[in-house]
């Protein structure tokens, strides 16, 4: 009798912790149901990916018209916990890899789901417009652009690679004219220094319109070098084939400007700036000429010319002066 009475609290027991369980079950699957309800929510503005790009290139097509691809939706319907784990990893897939020739398509995407969890309402988006257009590519030139100063130098930079070679649509590459990369000189030494670019078109202006212009490289490498800042006299004299055929009478030869600001470096000292006069100005008027750059002299871009109105005298009197007159 004393074993039999032993089993029956222990029986019960059983039954309590059964019937706990169950309630606990239920308790957490109405929680679930409260806390993280099954919904459906629409994503707009979904991402728009691309399949099968490299087979269109292979072509030597590339695609233009993303940017006029209307805003994309779509319904879709799951835990409230999955969607916010998910949302963001849904896109819309457009296999582009049977395009072969240049013209307009229109494509079907595909809604890509990263899981089972979540289903949409419609898989399919239609009615995607692209161009498809000829690949080229071309070389542009780097221009570098200073900011900044530096007190009492002159500060010269050089990229090592003077063009950037770059690819995408023929209507886009044919409206690049050059690259621009700018450089602040407040801090600058001796050495290289990396810069990104910018491109630009006929007129200076930076290009906006970049759907598919590409290059190998992002930057390019300058080399600074640094130079005292001095302001030198101009000083003309003849060179090239004129200086076989005439003398110049510098007294009456009127330079402008008369002065220029070079950098000079190493120790290295000038008391002027040589204007090589190398022809006769047209109707003995005034001509740009080139100034010449010594070894240890940094000339800036603005600054290596000068306007003269030479005054020639023909060593051979026989020989009247090209464009001129004997004076």
């Amino acid at each position: 009798m004393a074993e039999k009475n032993t089993s029956k609290p222990q029986k019960k027991k059983l039954q309590t912790m059964i019937l706990s369980l169950f309630l606990a079950a239920v308790v957490w699957f109405m929680v679930m149901s409260l806390t993280n309800p099954t919904i459906t929510i629409k994503l707009s503005n979904l991402k728009v990916r691309f399949i099968g790009e490299e087979t269109v290139k292979e072509k030597q097509l590339t695609l233009t018209g993303r940017d006029e691809i209307p805003a994309l939706s779509v319904k879709v319907t799951g835990n409230r916990s999955d969607l916010m784990n998910y949302m963001d990893d849904i896109y819309v897939q457009v296999d582009v890899s049977d395009i072969d020739a240049v013209g307009e398509y229109t494509l079907a995407g595909k809604i890509s789901i990263p899981t089972t969890k979540i289903s949409a309402e419609n898989e399919n988006v239609s009615d995607i417009k692209l161009q498809a257009e000829e690949l080229t590519t071309k070389e542009v030139d780097v221009e570098i652009k200073q900011t900044g100063s530096l007190k009492d130098k002159l500060v010269k930079t050089e990229a090592r690679d003077k063009k950037v070679l770059i690819s995408g649509a023929k209507s886009e590459i044919e409206n690049v004219k050059g690259a621009v990369a700018t450089i602040d000189i407040s801090d600058a030494h001796d050495g290289p220094r990396r810069l990104s670019y910018l491109l630009v078109n006929d007129n200076g202006t930076l290009v906006t319109e970049n759907e598919t212009i590409e290059s190998p490289r992002s930057e390019i490498e300058v080399m600074m070098a640094v130079y005292d800042a001095k302001t030198l006299p101009i000083e003309p004299v003849l060179g090239g084939e004129a200086e076989r055929l005439y003398t110049l009478n510098r007294e009456k030869t009127v330079i402008t400007p008369a002065v220029v600001t070079v950098g000079t470096r190493n120790g290295a000292i000038y008391d002027n700036v040589r204007l090589i006069i190398d022809k006769p100005a047209e109707n003995n008027g005034e001509a740009e000429y080139l100034l010449a750059e010594e070894t240890d002299m940094y000339i800036p871009p603005a600054n290596t010319k000068a306007k003269a109105k030479p005054v020639l005298e023909s060593r051979d009197p026989a020989v009247p002066i090209e464009n001129g007159e004997n004076r």
